[in-house]
């Protein structure tokens, strides 16, 4: 019986594409890739989301390496204005809101670097419709790995079949199943609600 639905953040709750937003900028494949392997895609990115780096050690690291492939310039733009796109998905709000007023209990659990979550604490306001949550920078560990799972429910006494756990990453709901969690790969707000309401959800 699902008591406790857990929500990733980016993708799920909160606009996060950056493959879109670097098509939409530059318009050029090939120069998309090149910068998405500079930025989002660099190893460094998930080790800000561990706390691991900071934001200035790794920007400085990712501009180091586009000087060496002339691209300097259009990685800058990128660092500078990628923030700008990390907009409320309302709809997915709206089902927040409506499982937070029911009998169910909400957590998050996010990969997030710590400047984000400092940010992200006075700009969205959705934090009182969660009973808890983890992020990743708090805890020095990641989605996929087991350790952050576990954590979330060690911290609420949670018992994972009781759990199901959305993420727009299959390799992180993959995590989750792995731990004993029922996960749903985020494809829309809409798709998430029928999922829910198929594991026996009524709100």
């Amino acid at each position: 019986m699902v008591e406790n639905i857990i929500f990733d953040f980016g993708g799920v709750l909160v606009n996060f594409a950056p493959r879109t937003f670097l098509k939409e900028t530059f318009h050029d494949v090939h120069l998309e890739n090149a910068i998405y392997n500079l930025t989002f895609g660099d190893p460094l990115w998930a080790q800000m989301d561990a706390d691991t780096v900071t934001r200035e050690e790794a920007e400085d690291t990712f501009l180091q390496l586009a000087a060496l492939q002339g691209l300097e310039k259009e990685t800058a733009l990128i660092l500078k204005t990628w923030k700008s796109t990390l907009t409320l998905k309302k709809d997915t709000y709206s089902l927040l809101q409506r499982l937070a007023k029911s009998n169910y209990h909400t957590y998050y659990l996010s990969n997030l670097p710590a400047d984000c979550y400092e940010d992200w604490k006075t700009r969205f306001d959705f934090w009182q419709y969660f009973d808890g949550g983890i992020v990743s920078c708090d805890v020095k560990c990641i989605k996929p790995d087991a350790e952050i799972f576990d954590i979330l429910l060690e911290k609420y006494n949670l018992k994972a079949e009781t759990c199901v756990f959305t993420d727009d990453s299959a390799n992180n709901v993959q995590g989750a199943q792995a731990c004993g969690l029922k996960g749903i790969v985020f494809t829309g707000a809409k798709e998430l609600e029928e999922e829910l309401k198929k594991l026996g959800v009524s709100f």
